[in-house]
């Protein structure tokens, strides 16, 4: 996408805009299921996740083409992360719950966590729940109580790792609004919230379309989201000082390599 010169957007112009939902994850579709792709961080895998009526089959291959492990479960999810020969992920447990796993394939995968939200194995960052739709951060690594929970799932964190960007966790799937918070890591203060769509109803839900969102930084204080217009998709920058400007032409749906996804 070729970047435009920077209209400026208030925040009041970026929540009031007419949107509709588009999904922005990397998926495909053979003819019987939806197939997720997910991009190992260091690039050394492809992570596949084929989603049907059945449950979930996901595969691990190199970029030659060659497996490095697959597994199935009768749950419906989406990769956290995978990076350094690690993929944390959903998988089952000994009595088939599913529970939050760090994989090493083709070897065993280690339960970590009952519930999470976001998982980034380069930074040694976990995002628990607790109760409800209370969620916050641990050790990935040796994972605890969290530090400060909020209804919040983050989608991605600064590379300072002093601010994260996520999705307001609703209270219900079917009546969710389209926002984006934004919160400081060391204490989860809100610092700022923009709208990016119509609230998600039972109406209007789409497996193809609940809670997408692209989100990436671009330097400490500075990232770029989605927002999604009748004419097509546009990129918005924001900043710390709560400032937003649309960053780009209008254009096609919008995906980075590394994120999660839902479909």
């Amino acid at each position: 996408m070729t970047f435009a010169s920077e209209d400026t957007l208030g925040i009041h112009s970026v929540t009031s805009a007419r949107c509709e939902w588009s999904s922005t994850r990397g998926t495909t579709y053979d003819g019987d299921s939806w197939v997720g792709w997910l991009l190992s961080r260091d690039g050394t895998w492809l992570v596949s996740t084929l989603f049907d009526r059945g449950g979930t089959s996901y595969d691990v291959q190199d970029l030659d083409g060659h497996r490095v492990g697959s597994g199935y479960s009768g749950g419906f999810f989406s990769p956290f992360d995978a990076d350094a020969g690690h993929l944390v992920t959903w998988g089952e447990n000994e009595a088939g719950v599913l529970r939050i796993v760090d994989w090493t394939p083709p070897g065993t995968a280690t339960v970590i966590a009952r519930r999470a939200t976001f998982a980034s194995i380069a930074d040694d960052l976990l995002f628990v729940g607790t109760t409800g739709r209370l969620f916050g951060p641990t050790s990935l690594s040796t994972p605890g109580e969290p530090a400060w929970v909020a209804p919040f799932s983050p989608l991605a964190v600064s590379p300072d790792g002093e601010t994260a960007v996520g999705l307001r966790v609703a209270r219900s799937g079917f009546d969710s609004p389209a926002v984006l918070d934004v919160r400081r890591m060391a204490d989860g203060q809100l610092l700022d919230s923009i709208a990016f769509g119509p609230r998600i109803t039972e109406e209007n839900w789409s497996i193809l379309a609940q809670h997408e969102q692209t989100v990436a930084w671009e330097s400490d204080r500075r990232f770029v989201f989605q927002l999604a217009t009748r004419g097509g998709s546009v990129l918005v920058r924001c900043t710390l000082d709560r400032s937003c400007q649309r960053a780009s032409d209008t254009g096609g749906d919008i995906t980075f390599a590394h994120e999660t996804f839902l479909w």
